[in-house]
């Protein structure tokens, strides 16, 4: 039997699998969460009307989008590299980036959602709705985290 030097890679878990089904269905959740609330927000308007003064869903969905191109680079791509590469050390600074954009995520939204629910003494029909999902959104968040 010959001598590889590249290592066939290193096992996970059984469970970590799950885990990132997990991470991706709460980030789906919370994207579906944001863009309804969007939506009762806005009601067709331009989008920039909600993002540019309520940073959370934007940070949201960059959240979201981040997570949708780490959970399969840490489930499949990052335990197969080399040893010499130091896979776990490359592991570890992108779960801590992605703890640390989701930690940011729920703490905007919920700053977002107390500044929105202002808005409750309006007229306006469909705010209620909208700070209901961005708390849910927060909260999701959080769990993601």
């Amino acid at each position: 039997m010959a001598y590889s030097h590249r290592p066939q890679g290193w096992p996970l878990p059984g469970w970590i699998f799950w885990i990132r089904i997990a991470q991706g269905a709460l980030a789906l959740l919370i994207l579906i969460l944001t863009a309804v609330a969007a939506a009762e927000f806005l009601q067709g308007a331009n989008a920039a009307f909600l993002v540019t003064p309520y940073p959370g869903f934007g940070f949201t969905w960059f959240a979201f989008s981040w997570t949708l191109v780490y959970l399969p680079v840490a489930t499949w791509l990052i335990p197969n590299l080399n040893a010499k590469c130091k896979p776990l050390i490359i592991l570890l600074v992108l779960e801590l980036f992605t703890t640390l954009w989701w930690l940011v995520a729920f703490a905007l939204l919920a700053d977002n959602s107390s500044t929105l629910a202002t808005w409750l003494d309006t007229d306006y029909t469909n705010i209620k709705a909208g700070v209901g999902l961005t708390q849910a959104s927060a909260a999701f968040g959080a769990a993601e985290l």
